[in-house]
C-alpha cells in the first residue's frame, strides 16, 4: 500500500511526476490510500500507459463500499463526492497479459463558500500538484474569479459548471480574470500555469491568491 499525502496548500497530486509510476505485473494490483473528509469531492483519472492495457481501478470507501469501478481503457476517469470521514483505497488491477504502469491523476478540489458575496485563499502550485476550488451558488448572479502570484505572470484559471458540465472558461486562453453571469450550481476553479499547457511539469513552485466576488 502506497499513502499519497498533498504537498501543503495544493488539492491534488500526478503520481508518475514526482512519484515513480508502480509496475504492476500480470494480474497483479496495486492500492494507493488517501485520508479524506466527508463531503469532499474526489476526481480520479488513470492511463495505464499502453494501448493494449486492460486496467479496472476502484475506489474503496473506509467501510469497506466500493464507490467506483472504472475499466481503463475504455473509461478513464471517476468522480464522486465521500460519504464518510476515513482512509480511502484506490486499487488498480492490471487484468491483462503484460506488466503495465499507469499514472494516476488524484483531485480533490476544496470547497471555497463565499460569506457576503466574497471569498479568498492563498494556494501553492508546485510540480506536479494540482490547486483546485469548488464554488457553491445557490442563485443565478454576476459571478468574477481573479487570480495573482507575485512569482508569476504565467498564471490562468478554467471553470466548469459541475452540473451542466459547460466550459465556462478554457485553458487554452489563458486569462488571469473571469467574469460573466452564471446560473445557481457548484463551479470548479482549477489554476494552472503555462507548463500544463505545454505539458511539461514546472520547474519551480508558485504561490498566489485566488479571489472571487458573487452579486
Amino acid at each position: 500500500v502506497t499513502t499519497i499525502t498533498f504537498p501543503a496548500r495544493t488539492t491534488g497530486v500526478w503520481l508518475g511526476c514526482d512519484i515513480p509510476p508502480a509496475v504492476i505485473p500480470p494480474q497483479g494490483v496495486e492500492t494507493y490510500r488517501l485520508r479524506l473528509q466527508e463531503g469532499q469531492w474526489l476526481m480520479l483519472g488513470c492511463w495505464p500507459g499502453m494501448l493494449t492495457a486492460d486496467v479496472l481501478f476502484t475506489v474503496i470507501a473506509p467501510d469497506g463500499a466500493v464507490l467506483g469501478e472504472v475499466n481503463s481503457p475504455p473509461s478513464n476517469f471517476w468522480e464522486g463526492t465521500l460519504p464518510q470521514t476515513g482512509d480511502y483505497d484506490i486499487r488498480v488491477h492490471n487484468l491483462g497479459a503484460e506488466p503495465v504502469t499507469p499514472t494516476l491523476d488524484i483531485r480533490v478540489p476544496a470547497w471555497l463558500p463565499l460569506r457576503d458575496g466574497q471569498a479568498a485563499v492563498a494556494g501553492r502550485l508546485t510540480p506536479c500538484s494540482h490547486s483546485e476550488y469548488l464554488i457553491p451558488l445557490d442563485r443565478s448572479g454576476w459571478l468574477s474569479v481573479t487570480v495573482a502570484s507575485p512569482d508569476t505572470d504565467d498564471l490562468a484559471l478554467t471553470i466548469l459548471g459541475m452540473t451542466d458540465r459547460s466550459p465556462y472558461l478554457r485553458d487554452v486562453v489563458m486569462q488571469s480574470q473571469w467574469s460573466a453571469e452564471v446560473a445557481a450550481q457548484n463551479y470548479l476553479v482549477s489554476v494552472l500555469t503555462r507548463w500544463d499547457l505545454e505539458g511539461r511539469w514546472p520547474s519551480e513552485a508558485a504561490d498566489f491568491r485566488l479571489t472571487v466576488a458573487f452579486r
